[in-house]
């Protein structure tokens, strides 16, 4: 992923990504995607908030029946307290007319150049907002800033 912000409150990014996925009949098939990622940040003395559009573009092979291509909004809160918690809400809209709701909740820190991000992802669905194996996962990530 590569990051890049302006003066003017605007960040852009840039993704690419690789997985292979394993069937329950055990075939495996391999995805590539790429992002891009357009944001406006509203900046505060103690807090930030950004909205978000993205578009996500999925390669597999002719025979998939993935469709993953997708554009999302999204919205979100943070602190500029020590560690940057934040709260973030995306809406993805796929081709075939569905949608995807993520809640995010994680935090942010910055030493020197390095950056650690962590997080919950929790996807919502129409029937319940439950927390479980099946609709949340945790990250970790990391950075440096080059610029």
């Amino acid at each position: 992923s590569l990051n890049y912000s302006f003066k003017s409150n605007i960040d852009i990014a840039i993704s690419s990504g690789y997985v292979e996925a394993i069937s329950i009949d055990g075939l495996s098939e391999n995805y590539s995607n790429t992002a891009l990622d357009l944001r406006y940040h509203f900046f505060r003395k103690k807090w930030g908030s950004s909205i978000e559009i993205n578009k996500t573009e999925w390669l597999v092979s002719e025979t998939s029946l993935l469709s993953n291509d997708k554009v999302g909004l999204g919205f979100t809160l943070y602190s500029k307290t020590k560690y940057n918690p934040y709260i973030s809400f995306k809406n993805y809209f796929f081709e075939d007319d569905s949608n995807q709701e993520i809640f995010t909740f994680g935090g942010m820190k910055q030493v020197n150049q390095y950056i650690m991000h962590w997080g919950l992802n929790i996807w919502l669905d129409d029937n319940s907002i439950e927390i479980s194996k099946d609709n949340a996962s945790f990250f970790v990530g990391t950075g440096i800033e080059f610029f």
